[in-house]
């Protein structure tokens, strides 16, 4: 996924920071996607990277509990409550059908979602600029608009 590694990488930033004691309980992070591991595998790989730029350990200071609902999308509700029930600090969302899971299942455990089509009309967050609620994220942009942005404004420099 392109340019998936810096909202990964800010998504690992909202995990809550808890200072290193003899008996530090781990944070554990959910991170579910509608996929399957094998197809998906490189979005939690970008994901540990970012965390252990961080300085995070996984299996040492926090634990990522992924779940993949390999293509099944009815089983995401049952997947989200169980990592809720684990007692999650933050659920990493990668797409709409997962992340739509999660909004639903809780309106207070952080959300950091990943490639949502229009979170906005589907009411997960209030705005893009100010989100509001316990989502944050990126949204995924049809390239198709992406050129037509590229055409409306064109570089500093007048380049197109």
């Amino acid at each position: 996924m392109p340019g998936g590694f810096p909202l990964l990488f800010a998504g690992a930033m909202a995990i809550p920071w808890k200072p290193a004691t003899a008996e530090a309980e781990i944070t554990r992070i959910g991170f579910i996607q509608p996929g399957s591991r094998q197809e998906n595998q490189r979005l939690l790989d970008m994901f540990g990277k970012s965390l252990s730029a961080l300085g995070w350990t996984d299996g040492k200071d926090i634990a990522v509990l992924a779940r993949w609902a390999d293509d099944r999308t009815e089983a995401l509700p049952a997947i989200t409550k169980e990592l809720i029930g684990s007692g999650v600090a933050v659920l990493i969302t990668a797409g709409t059908p997962a992340t739509v899971a999660a909004k639903r299942a809780s309106a207070s455990l952080p959300i950091v979602l990943v490639a949502v089509d229009d979170p906005v009309s589907l009411r997960i967050v209030e705005s893009l600029g100010q989100p509001g609620g316990n989502a944050t994220g990126l949204r995924q942009t049809p390239a198709r608009l992406c050129e037509r942005d590229h055409d409306l404004f064109p570089m500093r420099d007048g380049r197109r």
